[in-house]
This record gives C-alpha cells, sequence and structure tokens, in this order.
C-alpha cells in the first residue's frame, strides 16, 4: 500500500540461511521502515537443536479467511 522497497531481497544469513530464505527493507509513505522476512526453506539451527521458531497456525477449516 504504497511502501517502496530500499534494496532487493536479499539471502537470510548464517543460522537463518536457506535456498529461498530472504529479508528485504521497505519505507512507508509515513517514514517507518519495515523489514520482511521469509523462510519457506529448513534452517541450519534447526540441526543443533529441537526448539523451533514461533509460526502462526495456519485458518483451519473450508471458510477460514472469509467473513460472513
Amino acid at each position: 500500500a504504497g511502501a517502496r522497497p530500499l534494496a532487493p531481497p536479499h539471502p537470510l544469513p548464517g543460522p537463518e540461511a536457506g535456498p529461498a530464505n530472504r529479508f528485504a527493507y521497505l519505507r512507508t509513505p509515513w517514514g517507518s521502515t519495515l523489514e520482511l522476512v521469509t523462510y519457506p526453506d529448513p534452517q541450519p539451527y534447526a540441526r543443533h537443536t529441537d526448539r523451533r521458531r514461533w509460526r502462526p497456525r495456519p485458518p483451519s477449516g473450508p471458510q477460514a479467511g472469509q467473513d460472513g
């Protein structure tokens, strides 16, 4: 909704790395900076611990995400 990228997406480094894992910074129309992160691929840290990052639960049911 009007934010502009400050640079193209970059690979996530170090323990967050993965073939498609990326981050990008954007500037909003009111001047705030946003960081977008996606990590669809497994992250190397997961091989060394049973702890996992929090992820929101996907919507459930056939009408999930639809109003009325």
